[in-house]
């Protein structure tokens, strides 16, 4: 099998929703209904016939389980770091300008965002996709640096939680659920925008 076929069948197997790109990172199909569906894979190895230099996409979000944190940016890596230390670990594809960092998930809803933390980062879950190895945009060829195999879960940083449980609470001794989440809220407020919003006193990006 071909290094391209031995990957995508891994793709497959994990359940990713595929979706055909072209060099231009642009989908060649109408791609959102993939949030909902997935391509087979004779859907998969038919783009290679249909389509020219195609390259492959993964719709991030719940259909494929996966949330990705794409930094073009190196010089953010040091702080990124301390705010997300699985970074270190998690699976990681080098692309054209920077690293993917892939994350699993479990049911839980993570919305993209565009400016991550208030910086050039980028949170690609529910509504985007990625592109993923082995795809060659502009002469890069994208690669895992480390495997899907090493892959951990989404830091629960960047899980929105739902809280309404905890905001219609009886009275009286506070579930210790809703503790856990109050915890991951304050942590997110002390490191919002890496520290600025906190610091202002105010918080334009945090997750709704």
């Amino acid at each position: 099998m071909s290094y391209i076929g031995s990957i995508i069948n891994e793709y497959l197997k994990n359940e990713y929703s595929l979706i055909p790109v072209s060099g231009e990172k642009k989908p060649y199909i109408y791609w959102k209904s993939f949030q909902y569906k997935k391509a087979n894979t004779e859907d998969v190895f038919d783009w290679y016939d249909k389509f020219t230099d195609v390259n492959i996409g993964i719709v991030t979000g719940n259909m494929s389980k996966l949330s990705v944190i794409d930094v073009d940016d190196l010089n953010l890596l040091p702080e990124l770091k301390e705010l997300l230390p699985e970074i270190k670990e998690t699976t990681r594809v080098r692309t054209r300008r920077g690293h993917h960092y892939y994350f699993s998930l479990n049911g839980e809803y993570v919305k993209s965002i565009n400016n991550l933390f208030g910086r050039r980062l980028e949170l690609k879950s529910n509504g985007n996709y990625v592109v993923a190895p082995p795809s060659i945009i502009k002469a890069h060829q994208y690669v895992y640096e480390i495997p899907l195999s090493e892959m951990l879960p989404m830091p629960k940083l960047l899980i929105k939680k739902d809280l309404s449980a905890c905001e219609h609470a009886q009275a009286g001794r506070e579930p210790a659920s809703c503790v856990e989440d109050r915890k991951h809220e304050t942590l997110y407020h002390n490191n919002c925008c890496f520290g600025e919003c906190f610091q202002k006193g105010s918080c334009s990006c945090r997750f709704t």
